[in-house]
């Protein structure tokens, strides 16, 4: 899992970079953050699995945003 977390952090950085002027409010994605370890170190997949998929899913909403602004940085897949 390392290995694809570290093949894909320096996308997900570009992305932060990019959205810091109108990305999601701070106080929503540490509330994401916060559910996704709470999940994990309770123990508790289904939980963790349900809280990352609702963080990634913003993550996605950002992108579109973020691509459709800067196409010039951006290429879509076929």
């Amino acid at each position: 899992m390392w290995d694809v977390i570290e093949r894909e952090k320096a996308h997900f950085d570009r992305i932060r970079y990019l959205s810091l002027p109108s990305s999601t409010p701070v106080d929503v994605l540490v509330r994401q953050h916060r559910a996704i370890l709470d999940a994990v170190v309770n123990r508790r997949p289904a939980a963790a699995d349900k809280a990352l998929r609702k963080h990634l899913q913003e993550v996605l909403r950002i992108t579109d945003d973020l691509a459709a602004a800067h196409q010039d940085l951006f290429v879509r897949d076929a």
